[in-house]
């Protein structure tokens, strides 16, 4: 039976084995699954994993799995296995949780929101993506985590100016966020001496302060858990 390896996020090697999910018993927490590749049966253990939360899998998806201490048990979908991430859910999943760190509805279930993939932001009074080469200005969402990155040219540069948005379910859980920035190597113009900063609100609005001249401002610095 052919093995796989990957690269988990720590750079660490594991074999695996690529199954096809077949019946799935919530109650016993076991799933019976068949080989992709050379075939052969598995029965993996739900109740065993390396991960923060457990996603029941469906029958008929594709996923990962490898041995802990004799018994086959979950990695991850096959989805994402070029990214060898450990927690992978989608909307709907059945989850466990197991480190006390989500909020379980009485269906069992929880909304995951997160996009995985960088998303441009929504300009507002004139501002807008630097020029000059340097990265567009996006923000990424994963594992409960909102990451901005690239240089944003400036607009109106007064004080608490909204300059862009991102979606509102995104947000800081509460109040308002407050991130030290840059000006941007190459940009024109004096921030202020108070220092450039960007805050988020509670509703995703993110505002300039301390801009001053400068014509331009570096979100790469920008980054907090928003209300998974």
């Amino acid at each position: 039976m052919t093995s796989y390896q990957f690269k988990s996020p720590q750079m660490q090697e594991s074999p695996c084995q690529l199954v096809t999910i077949g019946n799935v018993d919530v109650y016993h927490q076991i799933a019976a699954a068949t080989g992709i590749s050379g075939g052969g049966n598995y029965v993996i253990t739900l109740s065993v994993f390396n991960a923060p939360i457990l996603t029941w899998p469906k029958s008929g998806e594709q996923w990962y799995i490898h041995l802990v201490k004799g018994q086959w048990v979950l990695r991850e979908r096959s989805s994402i296995s070029a990214q060898a991430y450990l927690v992978d859910a989608v909307p709907g999943d059945q989850i466990q949780d197991v480190q006390g760190n989500l909020t379980i509805q009485s269906t069992g279930t929880i909304s995951i929101t997160d996009s995985n993939e960088w998303n441009p932001v929504n300009y507002e009074n004139s501002w807008s993506d630097y020029a000059g080469g340097y990265p567009v200005a996006e923000y990424l969402v994963f594992l409960g985590q909102v990451r901005f990155r690239g240089a944003i040219k400036a607009g109106t540069q007064t004080d608490a100016t909204l300059a862009f948005t991102i979606p509102p379910q995104y947000a800081p859980p509460a109040g308002e966020l407050v991130f030290p920035t840059a000006l941007v190597p190459g940009a024109t113009g004096t921030p202020a001496t108070s220092g450039m900063r960007l805050a988020v609100n509670t509703v995703g609005s993110c505002f300039i302060y301390g801009v001053g001249t400068a014509s331009a401002m570096s979100i790469d610095s920008v980054s907090y858990f928003y209300k998974f």
